[in-house]
């Protein structure tokens, strides 16, 4: 999937629509406790940048799914 076509899928989902364009400025790394242990499957361009930001891809991909969850809940969704 190209940038163009990434950008067009997230602009059309309905899903995002209440969700700030600023959301993952307040994504940072939070100790939870005990994390569970997940197959996830994500495309190939996603697993190549947060691996390509150097270690930790890991936690600082959950800090983005994390301060994703925290914009959805304050915009009501």
């Amino acid at each position: 999937m190209s940038e163009a076509e990434l950008e067009a899928a997230i602009a059309s989902d309905a899903d995002g629509k209440d969700v700030p364009r600023d959301w993952h400025r307040d994504a940072v790394a939070v100790a939870t406790g005990a994390k569970r242990l997940i197959s996830l499957r994500l495309d190939p361009g996603v697993l190549d940048f947060f691996k390509g930001e150097g270690p930790r891809c890991q936690t600082r991909s959950n800090a983005v799914l994390r301060a994703y969850m925290r914009a959805r809940r304050q915009a009501g969704g």
